[in-house]
């Protein structure tokens, strides 16, 4: 999902990605997280009236998209790829991803009507479903992305075997976040055993980019 909530909102506006880093709390975390999912549900970001305006968002996460676009790249080993965009919003992350790489199906997969629809006028094939039930076959895909979405996955670890599902042998996930807002370690971990994962098939890493040392984005594996 890109650019989306007001969670994501108030980061550019007041800087709170500098905070990230001071952020231990796993029960602050899942209090921010669910004034998140609350103010989304009861004000209708992702409904038609606002639509619209998450096409701006996604210039001010940039430099993750183009993060997660090469990560995407380095990991793809066939000119006719299949990448998957989870939350995939207006669409930006599939966009840099096949700018990239042209010969490579890549494919976004919105829960959002409104926001499909703006990803679709932009060029992007677009399926309508959720992270916990993909509307893929099985070993079907080279590489899973995700930007900024992880947050409103109801079930985590459906998601995980979902995304297992999917892969190709050799496939590998990618689900990028803030660290003080998407899925923590101990989330991470619960969330792969319960979907009967391998312990060497999952993993939660910080990402270097920042500012001034401060490293607000993180990244869960998930190995095929």
């Amino acid at each position: 999902m890109i650019g989306r909530g007001p969670l994501h909102l108030g980061l550019a506006a007041v800087g709170i990605g500098l905070a990230c880093a001071a952020v231990r709390s796993e029960r602050l975390v899942l209090a921010i997280r669910a004034l998140d999912r609350r103010m989304d549900r009861d004000h209708g970001m992702f409904d038609e009236r606002l639509a619209r305006a998450w096409t701006l968002a996604p210039r001010l996460y940039r430099g993750l998209h183009l993060r997660a676009a090469r990560d995407v790249v380095e990991r793809v080993s066939r000119q006719d790829a299949t990448v998957l965009d989870i939350g995939t919003g207006t669409g930006d992350l599939p966009l840099l991803v096949q700018e990239r790489l042209p010969s490579a199906s890549v494919v976004g997969l919105e829960p959002s009507a409104a926001l499909g629809r703006i990803a679709r006028d932009r060029g992007v094939r677009v399926l309508e479903g959720r992270a916990e039930a993909l509307p893929l076959d099985d070993d079907s895909v080279d590489v899973v992305v995700s930007s900024l979405s992880t947050h409103h996955w109801d079930d985590p670890a459906a998601a995980f075997a979902e995304i297992r599902r999917v892969l190709r042998p050799g496939g590998e996930g990618r689900l990028y976040d803030v660290r003080f807002g998407g899925l923590t370690a101990r989330e991470v971990r619960l969330a792969a055993r319960s979907a009967g994962l391998p312990a060497d098939a999952v993993d939660r890493s910080v990402l270097d980019e920042g500012l001034v040392g401060i490293r607000p984005y993180s990244v869960v594996t998930i190995r095929a």
